[in-house]
This record gives C-alpha cells, sequence and structure tokens, in this order.
C-alpha cells in the first residue's frame, strides 16, 4: 500500500492524506485512482474518504482512559444528557398538540369543512365553463353552445394593389432560373450606367455576371433592351398603344435559340433602331414560357405552343406589329433580322404604309396564301406539312407567313377579262397620242429630270448616308448618298441605273422606253415630286426608305 500511495504522489504531486482518501476510495487500484484525481480535478479525498469509512474515523477516536474519564462519570453524565433530553421533546409534542387543536377540532369537523372546499372549487368552475360559452354564443340546453353564426368578409378590396401583385407574381411564373442568356427585368425602372448598371445587371441575371469579368461583358452584350421595353400584358399595352395612337411592336423570345440572343445583341441595342421604336412603337418582348409569352402564342401562333426548339416549324423568335385597334397581326417577319439598318428601314416602309390616325386607308389583302404544291415536294417537306397539319388543325401553310406581304400584289386576271382590259388599255394609249400630237404639251417635272446621269456612290463618311428603294415586287436596293445631293438625284438614279438594271434581270430587253416609264417616288406617305429642289438632308431622307411605286400599275 505504501508503494502505491508513494506512486500516486510521484505522479499526481498531492498530500499523503489526499493520496490516500483517492486509494481508498478506488480500493486501492492505482490507476482507477490517478484517472479520477484528474478527472476530479485533484479534488480533496481525504475528507469524503474519513466520512464513507466510519470504522477508519473510529480507529482515530481518543478513548476513554487516554483523556482520563471513569465509568461512573460518564454513567452520571449520559443520564444527565437523557433527562434533559427527554423533556424538552415532551415540551415539543405539547406545543404540537396546542397549534394543531384549533384548527382541526374534531374529525367530524374537518370532514365537513374539506367537503365544502370541493364544493366551492366545483361550483366556482362551473361558473368560469358558463361564463366562457356565454362570450362565445348562447349555451342551449344540456350544456352545448350553439353554432358559430356565418359571417361574410371581403379579403380583396377595390383599392388593394393584392390582385396586380398577384397578376406580377404570376407573370414570372415557369420563366426558368435567371442567368447570362436568360435575364429578367431588375426592379430599377430606370437602366443606369456605372455602378447602378451593374448591380441591375446582377440582379437580371440572378449574379451570374458578378462571377467574373467575362460573365459580366458577356451579360452586358446579351442584357435584354430594357430601355425600351414595356413591362406591361398584352392587353394592357393595347390600351396605352390606343391612347397614345402608336403600334405594338412584339419579340418574343426562346432563351434556348442562340438566334434569340442575336437580336438582343445586334439589333434591339443598335441606336437607329431604338430611336425609331421609341418615337413610333410600343415595344414588347416577351418569354416563351412566361405567362404573357404564352397568352400571345396561344392566339396568334397556337401550332407552335408544344413545338421543340430544334424544330424546323419553331417560329421563333417571333417579330411582329399589332393593330391596337383590332388586335390584328400586320407584319410578321418571317425570317430573324440580321443588319440592323435593312431592319430599321423595313420599319420606316411600313410607316409609309401604314397609318394609325382615323381617317387613313391602310392596304388590305388582295391574295390568299400561297398554296402547297405536294407533288413537288421533297419526303422531309412531306413531313414537315403532316406534322404542321396535325399541330395546327389542317393548315398546310409552311413557315411564317407576313401578312403584309399579301397586300402587294392583286388577284390574276383570267381569261377574256385579262384580254379585254389590254384591248381597252391599248385604245386608251392610242387615243391619247393622237391628242397629245395635235398640240405641243409642256414637259412635267417628272419629264424633264434627265434619265442619263449615272450614280456613282461617293466614299462612306460622315457627309453621306444609305437609302433603301423598295419596288413594287418587294425586292431591296440600297445605295449611298451625299447627304447634301437634291432629291432630283435620287430620281436620276432611278431612271438612269435602277430601271434598266432591273429590266435585264427579267430578261427584258433595254431601250430607251425603259427609262420614260412612269414612276412615282414615296417616304414617308409624302411624293417626293414636290421635293425636287431640297437635298436629302432636308427632306428627311436620312437612312431612310423610299418606295417605288409604278404608275401604269
Amino acid at each position: 500500500m505504501d508503494e502505491k500511495i508513494t506512486s500516486f504522489i510521484s505522479i499526481t504531486g498531492t498530500t499523503t492524506k489526499n493520496a490516500e482518501g483517492y486509494l481508498l476510495v478506488s480500493d486501492g487500484n492505482l490507476e482507477q485512482a490517478i484517472q479520477l484525481f484528474f478527472d476530479t480535478g485533484g479534488a480533496n479525498m481525504s475528507e469524503q474518504a474519513t466520512s464513507r469509512n466510519p470504522r477508519a474515523s473510529t480507529g482515530n477516536r481518543p478513548t476513554q482512559r487516554s483523556i482520563g474519564i471513569t465509568r461512573n462519570e460518564l454513567d452520571d453524565d449520559t443520564n444527565m444528557l437523557q433527562d434533559e433530553e427527554d423533556q424538552d421533546f415532551l415540551a415539543a409534542v405539547e406545543a404540537s398538540r396546542q397549534s394543531a387543536s384549533p384548527a382541526t377540532g374534531t374529525t367530524g369537523r374537518g370532514a365537513a369543512n374539506t367537503a365544502s372546499l370541493y364544493d366551492e372549487d366545483e361550483a366556482m368552475a362551473r361558473r368560469l365553463q358558463e361564463e366562457i360559452y356565454a362570450d362565445a354564443g348562447n349555451v342551449e340546453s344540456g350544456g352545448v353552445r350553439a353554432p358559430i353564426a356565418k359571417t361574410t368578409e371581403v379579403l380583396v378590396g377595390p383599392e388593394d394593389d393584392y390582385i396586380e401583385q398577384m397578376s406580377s407574381r404570376a407573370r414570372r411564373r415557369n420563366v426558368g432560373r435567371p442567368g447570362i442568356f436568360n435575364q429578367r427585368p431588375p426592379s430599377g425602372s430606370v437602366w443606369g450606367e456605372g455602378h447602378a448598371s451593374r448591380h441591375h445587371l446582377a440582379e437580371a441575371t440572378g449574379g451570374a455576371s458578378e462571377q467574373t469579368k467575362k460573365q459580366q461583358t458577356l451579360a452586358e452584350m446579351y442584357r435584354p433592351p430594357y430601355e425600351i421595353m414595356e413591362h406591361l400584358s398584352f392587353e394592357e399595352a393595347r390600351d396605352q398603344a390606343k391612347e397614345v395612337k402608336k403600334w405594338i411592336l412584339i419579340n418574343v423570345q426562346d432563351s434556348s435559340i442562340f438566334d434569340c440572343q442575336v437580336l438582343n445583341r445586334d439589333i434591339w441595342k443598335t441606336k437607329e433602331v431604338k430611336d425609331t421604336i421609341k418615337e413610333n412603337f410600343i415595344f414588347l418582348q416577351y418569354d416563351r414560357s412566361g405567362r404573357d409569352g404564352q397568352t400571345y402564342v396561344r392566339l396568334y401562333f397556337p401550332h407552335a405552343i408544344d413545338v421543340p426548339p430544334t424544330s424546323s416549324l419553331n417560329p421563333f423568335p417571333i417579330i411582329a406589329i399589332v393593330d391596337p385597334r383590332t388586335g390584328e397581326q400586320v407584319k410578321v417577319w418571317s425570317e430573324t433580322p440580321k443588319r440592323p439598318l435593312e431592319f430599321v428601314m423595313q420599319l420606316h416602309e411600313f410607316l409609309d404604309r401604314y397609318s394609325l390616325h382615323d381617317f387613313a386607308k391602310n392596304p388590305v389583302q388582295r391574295q390568299t396564301k400561297p398554296k402547297v404544291d405536294v407533288d413537288h415536294m421533297t419526303e422531309e417537306e412531306m413531313l414537315d406539312l403532316a406534322m404542321r397539319n396535325s399541330l395546327n388543325n389542317g393548315d398546310s401553310s409552311l413557315g411564317v407567313h407576313d401578312p403584309d406581304e399579301l397586300t402587294r400584289a392583286g388577284l390574276p386576271k383570267k381569261g377574256k377579262e385579262k384580254q379585254a382590259e389590254e384591248i381597252n388599255l391599248m385604245e386608251f394609249e392610242d387615243a391619247l397620242g393622237a391628242a397629245g400630237s395635235s398640240a405641243p404639251t409642256e414637259l412635267t417635272p417628272f419629264q424633264a429630270i434627265p434619265k442619263n446621269n449615272h450614280h456613282v456612290e461617293p466614299p462612306q463618311g460622315p457627309g453621306t448616308t444609305r437609302i433603301q428603294f423598295k419596288l413594287a415586287d418587294g425586292s431591296r436596293i440600297v445605295r449611298r448618298f451625299a447627304l447634301d445631293d437634291k432629291v432630283t438625284r435620287i430620281y436620276e438614279f432611278v431612271k438612269a441605273d435602277l430601271l434598266p438594271e432591273q429590266a435585264a434581270k427579267r430578261g427584258e430587253e433595254v431601250t430607251e422606253a425603259t427609262s420614260d416609264r412612269q414612276f412615282e417616288l414615296v417616304s414617308m406617305g409624302k411624293n417626293l415630286i414636290d421635293c425636287l429642289n431640297l437635298n436629302l438632308d432636308q427632306a428627311g431622307l436620312k437612312m431612310g426608305t423610299v418606295m417605288i411605286e409604278f404608275v401604269d400599275n
């Protein structure tokens, strides 16, 4: 045992008495004693061990002989202590009886008091229950309350914006997770520059633009044109367009098709395109999977609702112009625009031919949709036709057709009707020639324009502009002119260069009479014959479109 104490002290550094206490508690097991010492943080175990081992404490007690007390003296003291203890005990019992007697009384009286207390508690519980049910409603017989009365309340009032919030939330439903190529409109109504623009860009892309510098550049490159977009539903856009007398230009995109991203990158961000759209159109851009996009596709392109992006029948991206008064699509782009300036000219050409004024006469469709010749179709085209018929309830038309193209040419004449018209026209021309030969006539401004001044395009620079010429057959010619050129120069170009070129393409013989063909040049609804002395800039022909309309047609 001494060896264990020595080992315990050498390891723990405690006192001998404390070591004995730990070994005593551990029944002499040195390892358990050491473990217990460190677990208890070196607590003093000598006193605890003494209290737990009465034998050890008794052994340490002094004997009667060691303190010099005789047996008789000890007995006398013990008897005296016992007498004192008995007296104290009897006094305590008497005091307890006296204190208990007035409170309890007899046994019968205590039982009666206890019963009365129970009765009072039950009455109180019943009274509280009645009060509670009285507040909730009348208590019927048997303690059952009446049923809760029916109430009617208005959850959403006419002045609450709850409906608008739900509509806006539904408009953004099922449009996928935002990203570089699937951006969402930011909360700010104004697209700023610098830090604000970067903040809005991060919000539109769901934070994807903040990952790397390249991601930020791509996000800005393919960002939708928020600065010209109207965040309205289709019906709201119609109401607003009718008030301000503007056309609705709508673009429905599919974020999985790259041509839609090309529109955001190349077309909508061009300054000329933005200026034209802001001045003349209400511009809407919808996602195919969004609520507004689905509504528009269901109305105007029902066959494209479930068409996969890789199908040849997929019409996306959809670009169309809608009349806000009637909801009619008056123009649809069958091909995705590639060049911004060409797209601007197409918009100006549309504005030249159509108007929203009350008394304006817009073109009407004079030609039916082209028929499909099944005998000359390939196997792949037949499969596409069969799929189109199944998706579009038997509509055999392939591709997206532009309603505006159906207004450009009349129906062909047939048989005797066409022959009689040609004969009458020849007689009218002969009579007109005979009348003209009898008396000399003065040259008109059109006839006075030279027909042999060929046009040479000036080098590109700040003083030049590009003008698009649109012929009756739908073909387009673009040429560069100087801004200080007179309008007469355009007529000279058409007479000396354009008319012979077109005749040669058709395989016709080019003669002097080819340049004498009577025509009119119209831009923005204005006949340019009245502006011959103005330069192109003064006449408003910078980046303009000129319609060539032949008088003999």
